[in-house]
């Protein structure tokens, strides 16, 4: 029995060289540049979406800073310092996560080691994470030493909300935007790694592992870690097959997605809701069905109006089916489809009850375009033509007050204490029994 704790794929296989970087083309060249023409600044802004390799090309920059055959675009991995950096170890590189270090104490802290000079390597690189959750003041108490650093020092700073970055530090920085990976690229780097681990996982799981993570290679590696585990129990060369990872995920299944577009098609509201229901009742979040629902209909139209090569290759496989489904829905109509399901989605989110914002979106996509009513329109009833002795007669005038009574005047008093009830008193009839006063 090993000590050593399972290390998962995202960190097994994170890049250990720029040539490793998946989607970052941008970002790797300008680098690999600024190291071979010795024109590395001293201050960098990495801003981009989670899980895109952000604080990984940070620890790059640091390990081909200080390698020892450095500085270099390539370096060797073999060396001390190369090795400490990739284990977390190397003093010389400091990472600091702002969400728990925010306070202007830890700047401070900060200020004063940057003083001190490499303990080993070349230079003194600081990372600091998810820098948009410093406040204001450890802003300010940064601002200076951005200014003027040592020279020995470099800072790189990452985050997913540039915008929430004071002006002031973006303008001492360079700035660098990490983009979404690219399904496609994805794909292929989720086939190597199940590749080098001994995974045999079909085409059409990694294609559905890729869009599960939504561009970042690291949430996609997290997933294939997940369903791995899932099918680990039929045995070491067990096949991960795409409906393992609709189970894991609880993704909408691809047979139930068409069998829903087929009763929208048709018209049926009713069947497109009982699928709904059983749906709901094995466990599918209605939110995560709208959402792959939503998906399956943009494949649809996309692939209605030629769009077929942008296509994920997982989607053109099918062309045959989503062909068929596209005529029977027409452009129109799955632009309507489309566009509801998409407004469905963010109404969801606010919404107490998301279940019936999907349940009249569907309803309504049943009933467009097809010629037949998703829900039967209750006619109103002709309203009965009113006989003249029905008409109300006018409203008869209030008699006059009795002889002697100011009742102008009493209503008056009255309204200063109560003005409902004077309201009623002016237009009362008014008649003087005896010593009584009879409205």
């Amino acid at each position: 029995m090993t000590t050593d704790g399972y290390l998962g794929l995202a960190r097994k296989y994170r890049p250990q060289g720029f040539a490793d970087l998946v989607g970052q083309g941008h970002v790797v060249q300008t680098l690999r540049n600024a190291l071979s023409s010795d024109r590395v600044a001293q201050a960098y802004l990495f801003a981009g979406p989670r899980g895109v390799g952000k604080t990984t090309t940070a620890r790059l920059l640091a390990k081909s800073l200080n390698c020892l055959r450095g500085p270099t675009p390539d370096p060797c991995n073999d060396c001390d310092p190369c090795r400490e950096i990739a284990g977390g170890s190397s003093l010389d590189v400091m990472e600091m996560d702002a969400a728990s270090n925010r306070g202007i104490d830890e700047i401070r802290d900060l200020r004063e080691r940057v003083r001190l000079v490499p303990a080993g390597g070349r230079r003194a690189v600081y990372i600091i994470d998810e820098v948009h959750q410093l406040t204001g003041f450890s802003f300010d108490a940064l601002l200076k030493t951005l200014e003027e650093p040592p020279p020995h020092a470099v800072f790189i700073l990452a985050t997913t909300e540039p915008h929430e970055v004071p002006a002031t530090i973006h303008s001492r920085c360079q700035r660098f935007m990490f983009r979404l990976i690219e399904p496609e690229e994805v794909t292929r780097r989720l086939g190597d790694v199940a590749t080098r681990e001994g995974l045999e996982v079909e085409p059409a799981a990694l294609e559905k592992i890729a869009r599960a993570g939504q561009g970042s290679l690291r949430d996609s590696l997290m997933v294939l870690d997940q369903v791995a585990a899932r099918v680990a129990a039929a045995g070491a060369r067990a096949r991960i097959l795409a409906a393992a990872v609709e189970d894991v995920l609880g993704l909408l299944p691809t047979e139930t997605a068409d069998r829903m577009v087929e009763r929208l098609a048709d018209g049926d509201a009713g069947g497109c809701l009982a699928v709904l229901d059983r749906l709901v009742t094995e466990g599918y979040d209605p939110m995560q069905v709208a959402r792959d629902l939503r998906d399956h209909i943009r494949s649809l139209f996309r692939f209605g109006l030629g769009g077929e090569a942008a296509l994920p290759d997982i989607v053109r496989a099918r062309r045959t089916q989503l062909a068929a489904q596209a005529e029977r829905l027409g452009p129109a109509r799955l632009a309507a489809a489309l566009e509801a399901l998409s407004d469905s989605v963010e109404e969801m989110r606010r919404s107490d009850f998301p279940r019936i914002v999907l349940e009249v979106a569907l309803v309504k996509i049943a009933g467009t375009g097809s010629g037949v009513a998703a829900v039967p329109t209750r006619q109103a009833p002709a309203t009965p033509a009113v006989p003249p002795a029905a008409v109300p007669a006018p409203a008869r005038k209030p008699s006059a007050a009795p002889e002697g009574v100011d009742w102008p005047r009493i209503v008056h008093e009255v309204e200063k204490r109560a003005p409902a009830v004077a309201m009623v008193l002016a237009d009362a009839a008014v008649a003087l029994e005896g010593s009584e006063l009879r409205l």
